[in-house]
C-alpha cells in the first residue's frame, strides 16, 4: 500500500536526520530513559530499522552507524 511505503519513508528520513556525525543517534531528551543509560543499543535500534525499512547496507549512514556502533 502507498500510505504505509509513504510513513515509512517519512521514518527513514527522520531517522536518518538523528544521526550524528560519529554515526550515533541522537537520543530523546528525557535524560531518565533507559536509550540515555544504553546509547549503543539506541544506535542498533535505530540502524536495524533502517535496515529492515529498506536503506541498504552498504549506505553511507549505515557504514557511519556500524562504525560507531563497533
Amino acid at each position: 500500500p502507498v500510505k504505509l511505503r509513504d510513513a515509512i519513508d517519512k521514518g527513514v528520513v527522520y531517522l536518518k536526520g538523528l544521526q550524528q556525525p560519529d554515526g550515533s543517534f541522537q537520543l530523546p531528551p528525557n535524560n531518565e530513559s533507559l536509550e540515555t543509560n544504553f546509547p549503543l543499543g539506541y544506535s542498533a535500534l535505530a540502524t536495524l530499522t533502517l535496515l529492515k525499512c529498506g536503506v541498504k547496507a552498504d549506505d553511507p549512514i549505515i557504514d557511519r552507524a556500524f562504525t560507531h556502533l563497533y
